[in-house]
């Protein structure tokens, strides 16, 4: 244990905490990183075209999560491995931590006393500042003067996204010494408050859990898309096709694809916004209605409730019983319509923008009218 200045790598993880974090835990550590001006972050495949060289062999040889590289005229260059199974939590919090061990690598200065550009992990001439850097992730990710001693390491883990693992080593320490081993930095209290991160796929937002039209396994095992992010009003929309170009709540076509290979991105960036207007608005649902497995309406017209459906169209108001694209694109000229049905939800038509025709027969509200009621 003496070997190591805890001092000084609590003392440099808190300088970073402090003066460079967003005043939140758990931190989102990938774009934290992203705002230094001297690291260059790039993933494992971005490595293979920004560097023109393969990343397999670096990786077997330095590490197959992440690993630093100081090059002479850009500086330091943290590559990483995102690729990751989002429905397995514990892959992105492996990642959080490899990034934070990569930070403490260069904040460390462990790179003033190297003979090359690299650090390999593996060596055992390393070890020692191999667990400095395993020493100031933990700190950064977790800062013991703000774990609760008496909390569990799930309820740890939860609270500052980490792995189980990481969160009974960090209890330990807690535990088993004194505050002013660690030197505990008190101020941390009054910079950082809690927020709780969720994550979509085991926090699906309600008009989602309700009669859901797609299982999410099949999309990422056979589709290779989990889902289209709506950057404008948020929603997320489990697809089966990569083509969207629209958002099928709001009609946006401020989309971002979120699947495996940007997923931890996502989770560190975005993700959490998917989330603010259920919390700010509890009882705020969109509207789905219920169809047969011919894209038709399954009970009585919503609007005059006529049960005697077996047109394409109600036979009493008029409204259209099948949901599919207009062709009316709002402020521009209508244009033929798309092909195919619609989902029981769908406003717009996810591939060229046009409402669809529940919404233009009042079938559905608009988003912006839900929202604000």
């Amino acid at each position: 244990m003496g070997k190591y200045d805890y001092t000084k790598i609590n003392l440099i993880a808190h300088q970073f905490l402090l003066n460079n974090c967003s005043p939140q835990y758990p931190i989102n550590i990938y774009s934290e990183i992203s705002k230094l001006e001297n690291i260059q972050l790039i993933t494992y495949e971005e490595w293979d075209r920004f560097m023109g060289q393969k990343i397999g062999r670096l990786a077997s040889t330095y590490s197959p999560d992440a690993f630093t590289y100081n090059h002479p005229q850009i500086g330091f260059i943290l590559a990483y491995n995102n690729k990751t199974n989002p429905y397995h939590r514990q892959r992105i919090q492996r990642i959080r931590f490899s990034l934070a061990h990569e930070l403490g690598h260069i904040l460390l200065g462990h790179f003033n006393n190297q003979d090359n550009s690299f650090i390999e992990s593996s060596s055992p001439n390393n070890h020692y500042i191999e667990r400095e850097a395993d020493l100031f992730a933990a700190e950064t990710l977790a800062p013991r003067s703000l774990i609760n001693p008496y909390r569990s390491q799930t309820e740890i883990a939860k609270h500052f996204d980490i792995s189980t693992a990481s969160a009974r080593i960090s209890l330990y320490y807690k535990r088993n010494y004194s505050s002013d081993f660690f030197n505990e930095d008190k101020s941390l209290f009054n910079h950082f408050q809690y927020i709780e991160r969720k994550f979509f796929l085991h926090n699906s937002p309600r008009n989602l859990l309700k009669n859901n039209d797609f299982d999410p396994s099949l999309t990422y095992d056979f589709l290779g898309v989990i889902f289209h992010f709506c950057k404008s009003c948020h929603h997320i929309d489990i697809v089966e096709n990569r083509n969207y170009k629209f958002c099928t709540l709001c009609g946006s076509s401020n989309l971002l694809l979120v699947s495996k290979d940007n997923y931890f991105e996502f989770h560190e960036t975005e993700e959490q916004t998917a989330f603010i207007d259920l919390e700010e608005n509890e009882d705020m649902h969109y509207t789905k209605l219920k169809l047969d497995a011919n894209g038709r309406l399954e009970e009585k017209c919503p609007r005059c409730e006529n049960e005697d459906l077996r047109e394409s169209y109600c036979n009493i108001c008029g409204a259209s019983i099948i949901n599919k694209c207009s062709g009316n694109h709002i402020g521009s000229l209508w244009r033929p319509a798309c092909t195919g049905h619609l989902l029981g939800a769908d406003r717009f038509c996810p591939q060229c923008g046009a409402t669809s025709t529940f919404l233009e027969d009042g079938l559905l509200k608009e988003y912006a009218t839900t929202r604000n009621n």
